[in-house]
């Protein structure tokens, strides 16, 4: 391919110059190399340009840009409106201790009573979260948010190491007072350990609380007159709690010289 470079004539205006000698297919092909050479170089300028500006960023306003961009919900998502009656709906807090799939089951039966739409599950969702959940969430890829059901299992997975292990009354056999141990502080302890099954299982559940218990008072009352549940050992138990603190209250005046 052969092309003619035409010349307009001076700011004088007198005259026009000489045609000059056609560009050879050798030539041209040069002169693209050249431009798209210059086309790379300019566009290494422009990337060393952006990387000094972000270097010289200080900490605090390369965290406000990158909260200022972020954007999970997909424009779908984003532009469904949140009804009135849904503004209201109370809702737990999660921030990624918790098991994931109560968390899950609770919000979803909120979302069915208040008749929610998909995208209205996934803009709802996020409202309570705190810690780690908030900070998961704000990970997430741009526009990635796209419907409920996807959104539900990122989030299982996430959280999967914090599931309540499914309790058993072999565990709570395991569950025992220790040595110095105050009888409110293994009443906490093993509450926390039973409520799962403390319906399903109310004697053995007791059954594994007095055997866990340290030969004190309170064992003592609790084979004269068995409990039937937890939560009557919890309200029995409360006396001997109040006697062991006034007790350990009272050795303390007298270690101090207070008696």
């Amino acid at each position: 391919m052969t092309v003619v470079l035409i010349f307009v004539s001076g700011a004088s205006g007198e005259g026009t110059p000489p045609p000059q000698a056609p560009i050879t297919g050798r030539d041209w092909r040069r002169l693209i190399r050249s431009v798209d050479d210059i086309r790379q170089w300019n566009d290494y300028l422009q990337e060393q340009l952006e990387y000094y500006r972000f270097e010289q960023q200080d900490e605090g306003e390369r965290e406000a840009e990158a909260v200022a961009v972020f954007e999970s919900f997909s424009a779908a998502v984003r532009e469904v409106a949140i009804p009135d009656n849904m503004k209201n709906v109370v809702l737990e807090t999660y921030s990624g201790k918790t098991d994931p799939k109560e968390h899950l089951l609770y919000f979803n039966t909120k979302m069915v009573i208040s008749v929610a739409s998909d995208a209205v599950k996934c803009r709802m969702f996020p409202s309570k979260f705190k810690g780690t959940a908030m900070a998961w969430f704000t990970t997430l890829p741009r526009g990635s948010i796209t419907n409920f059901r996807d959104f539900s299992s990122k989030f299982l997975v996430q959280f999967s190491a914090s599931k309540t292990k499914q309790v058993t009354i072999d565990d709570l056999y395991n569950v025992c007072q220790t040595e110095g141990e105050t009888l409110k502080q293994y009443v906490k302890r093993f509450s926390a350990a039973s409520v799962k099954i403390e319906e399903s299982e109310p004697h053995a559940c007791v059954h594994a609380f007095k055997n866990g218990l340290q030969p004190r008072k309170l064992n003592s009352k609790l084979s004269r007159k068995p409990a039937r549940s937890i939560t009557e050992i919890r309200a029995r138990a409360n006396t001997y709690i109040l006697d062991e603190e006034d007790d350990a209250s009272k050795r303390k005046r007298a270690k101090n010289g207070k008696g």
